[in-house]
């Protein structure tokens, strides 16, 4: 089991899946459940809740090889910094890997800097990660996430894959696309 190879494949399972559910919490009727918003409505906490829930199905062992609000190395106090998620690969001498996760909306830029900074505080640049998803119209000029980042963050994040899938972005019923990413964060 390695987590860096399992996060992505695990992270869009779980995009999918709240999208979907969403979309039925929000559905008037059946009719109206593939036609509802779905993952724009999703608030980060579940997203991060429904990796957490996916990696431990798939065997990853809490607190051992995956940490949910982990606190950061010698982040000490009453209220330690802590990651939305964590993972190790097994054995001795492995280093936690920690993950921001965080929804790019209209005031995304300012929070993802958030979270680099608070990142920054951990040393090793293997154990600093960061998740960023959004959702997008499909009609209408729009720069895609991955661009967005390298044009707002180049020098500080290194995106190690992405990927999109179509969802509905409003009431309005106007299709989008939900956009995510997972960069590592660099000095």
């Amino acid at each position: 089991m390695i987590w860096l190879a399992d996060f992505l494949p695990l992270a869009e399972w779980a995009l999918r899946q709240q999208d979907l559910r969403h979309r039925y919490l929000f559905a008037g009727s059946g009719a109206e459940v593939m036609s509802s918003p779905g993952i724009a409505c999703t608030l980060e906490a579940i997203i991060t809740l429904a990796i957490y829930e996916a990696a431990l199905g798939k065997g990853y062992i809490d607190g051992t090889t995956i940490g949910y609000e982990k606190p950061y190395p010698r982040s000490t106090g009453g209220n330690p910094k802590r990651a939305d998620l964590a993972f190790k690969d097994r054995g001795k001498g492995k280093n936690w890997a920690y993950i921001e996760i965080k929804y790019y909306g209209s005031t995304g830029k300012q929070w993802v800097q958030h979270d680099i900074e608070k990142l920054r505080t951990i040393k090793q640049r293997s154990q600093r990660w960061l998740f960023l998803y959004r959702v997008r119209p499909i009609a209408g000029r729009c720069m895609h996430l991955p661009d967005l980042i390298v044009r707002n963050f180049g020098g500080h994040l290194r995106i190690q894959g992405q990927g999109t899938f179509v969802t509905v972005a409003d009431k309005e019923n106007a299709p989008a696309m939900c956009e995510f990413c997972f960069a590592r964060v660099e000095q």
